[in-house]
């Protein structure tokens, strides 16, 4: 069956007055931002360095990456100043890799850009974190300051969203701080909290079950339409 000229035209405009304008944001997402250029496996040598110095062979496995691999991406991130080698205090024959004052800059704002891209794709795609949320507001203010995304489901309750690129042990008492102060006003008190982040730690997973709050693993890549969604939702 052949659609009308009205149909067809309606079509269009949905297109043009959505589809296209969710899609320019998408791509935008996708191009490099910022402006040290940072590739995903650099930032995320740099966030393990920043956790304490490792050996090479210490990163190649926290990377699951090659040595020489690894021994490249040192060199390159230690000729832009943003880590060093230097001999271990415990043993002189042993070099580590550490990350500098510079690189830790680098990293605390690279980590600020992931962290406000993520909210930015998941405000656009609250559904992402869980079936049928709307987003109501970025940055709900409380007293103790803003929650990144608050939502209601499809059953019309709110659900306060905590966004981090790592779920952390801090992420969830961050969250669990948030929904005590929103949960004294009586219209919020039943308001519920998920930490949604790129990847979560196993003790937060677990704490985030024991005080009933949810936990999702987003894949801001495919946020950014690279790839297919690929979550993994862990609800008490």
């Amino acid at each position: 069956m052949t659609s009308s000229a009205p149909e067809r035209a309606e079509a269009i405009d949905l297109v043009a007055s959505t589809l296209l304008g969710r899609a320019a944001r998408l791509t935008r997402l996708l191009m490099p931002t910022g402006a040290h250029k940072l590739s995903r496996t650099e930032v995320g040598v740099l966030a393990t360095l920043s956790e304490g110095s490792r050996r090479i062979t210490q990163l190649a496995q926290t990377e699951a990456l090659a040595q020489p691999t690894v021994t490249q991406l040192v060199d390159k991130l230690e000729g832009r100043g943003l880590v060093a080698r230097a001999r271990s205090g415990e043993d002189a024959r042993v070099v580590m890799v550490e990350v500098t004052p510079a690189g830790t800059d680098v990293f605390e704002e690279v980590r600020a850009e992931i962290r406000a891209n993520m909210r930015e794709a998941l405000a656009d795609l609250p559904d992402a974190v869980e079936d049928g949320l709307r987003l109501v507001r970025r940055e709900w203010p409380t007293d103790i300051g803003p929650v990144d995304l608050m939502c209601r489901d499809p059953d019309g309750e709110w659900v306060a969203v905590e966004i981090k690129r790592v779920g952390t042990i801090e992420a969830v008492e961050q969250l669990s701080r948030y929904l005590e102060v929103l949960q004294r006003d009586p219209a919020l008190a039943t308001c519920r909290g998920i930490l949604a982040a790129e990847s979560v730690k196993p003790q937060a997973r677990t704490l985030c079950a024991a005080r009933g709050l949810g936990c999702v693993e987003v894949d801001l890549a495919a946020l950014r339409g690279a790839r297919e969604p690929e979550l993994t939702l862990f609800q008490a």
